[in-house]
């Protein structure tokens, strides 16, 4: 059958991103639910870039010759995924700023945006940066083609333009632009502040902008004409050449650390972001016009995750109950149980306790000489892995 008579899986795929996506549009579902779907679909995205993007873009770095053998051409793939791509994120602006902020104010949860902020918060934001911010923050003065910088992986970055001040007494710009950059430490910090509730009324805040707010202090003798949001998505598609000669586990080791200086899968910005401040990054980071995504003025919405809900559980998906097992539940050990007959649990409705209960017992048995488990998305706190 003729290759045109299949649908690429990478467009494919985006068809179902973009049905997650869709959900977010349900008014049916509690706002929050509808935020969580937002970031599902962020976080698809940032995966889908750094691993099947990444891939296509391998694939260029092959001899013509070779390239010509391939049932499909990467180069027009990578064109129609970030057309798709570009369209999509339009919708996603749109959910977001025009539909869910609204409805974020109507709930009396007001998520501000770089917009001036009450007074009353302005002592205790001052306090977050000074205290929690400024130990993590680092500012890197990018000189065109002498300083060279590094972007990691999936890390969010101010970009800086500067002006040196005329003189002590003046806020006047003199000379050319300076341009920095400044990493967001969402590493270290969670990405929003809830603020102190002012009457009826909730608020939060990205600490993007509470660090825009305060950009001075960490260029003392320059004066911030404009700063913007950049983030760098890397190469982490695990490839092994040869699986069968030497230390696999070693190759994966050497893989997976690869991953944090990988090739530039996609470079997304701000889409304000000044055409020489661009055209610097694209030196510095050795990009093409096909890396770039321009975007809006706040990037990685799978932090949407972590959005406070200060009317928690209201806004939220009420949780069903966990199914028990009274088969497995009727005896001390769940070893007993299933020296019986096999048992047979069906998750998420099952309680997962009983995954974890077993790992327990398995680990205090002496008789239990290795357990082998592949596990697959894993939680930062997962019980399994510790």
């Amino acid at each position: 059958m003729a290759e045109s008579n299949f649908a690429n899986r990478d467009i494919s795929w985006l068809g179902f991103n973009s049905r997650v996506l869709e959900e977010a549009l349900d008014k049916e579902l509690p706002l929050y639910e509808r935020i969580k779907f937002l970031a599902i679909y962020s976080n698809n995205l940032d995966e889908f870039y750094r691993i099947r993007v990444a891939s296509h873009r391998s694939l260029l770095q092959m001899p013509k010759e070779s390239r010509a053998k391939l049932s499909y051409q990467p180069d027009a793939v990578l064109r129609s995924i970030n057309v798709i791509v570009r369209k999509q994120l339009e919708t996603f602006s749109e959910i977001f700023f025009n539909g869910v902020i609204p409805e974020l104010h109507k709930e009396g949860i007001v998520l501000y945006q770089n917009e001036p902020i009450e007074p009353k918060h302005e002592a205790y934001v001052k306090q977050y940066f000074d205290v929690e911010l400024l130990p993590y923050l680092q500012a890197v003065l990018l000189a065109n083609g002498k300083v060279l910088t590094f972007l990691q992986d999936n890390m969010l970055y101010l970009g800086v333009r500067l002006f040196g001040k005329k003189n002590k007494d003046k806020n006047s710009l003199y000379g050319k632009p300076r341009y920095a950059q400044v990493k967001i430490p969402t590493n270290h910090l969670k990405r929003f502040l809830e603020l102190p509730q002012i009457g009826e009324k909730h608020y939060i805040i990205f600490i993007d902008d509470i660090i825009k707010k305060y950009l001075h202090v960490l260029f003392p003798g320059y004066i911030v004409d404009d700063s913007f949001t950049m983030k760098i998505s890397r190469d982490a598609d695990l490839s092994i050449v040869d699986e069968f000669k030497g230390n696999l586990v070693d190759k994966i080791k050497q893989g997976l650390s690869m991953r944090k200086t990988g090739e530039p899968s996609i470079f997304s910005y701000d889409a304000g972001l000044s055409f020489d401040f661009l055209k610097l990054m694209k030196k510095v980071l050795h990009l093409v016009d096909d890396d770039l995504m321009p975007g809006y003025r706040y990037d990685k919405f799978n932090d949407l995750f972590d959005l406070p809900n200060p009317l928690s559980p209201k806004l939220e998906r009420e949780n069903y109950p966990k199914l028990l097992s009274s088969e497995i539940d009727r005896h001390s050990n769940i070893f007993k149980a299933i020296r019986i007959k096999d048992r047979c649990l069906h998750f998420p409705y099952h309680s997962y306790d009983y995954v974890i209960k077993f790992l327990n017992h398995a680990a205090l048995d002496p008789g239990v000489q290795e357990i082998k488990v592949t596990q697959y998305r894993v939680a930062s706190n997962s019980a399994i892995v510790s």
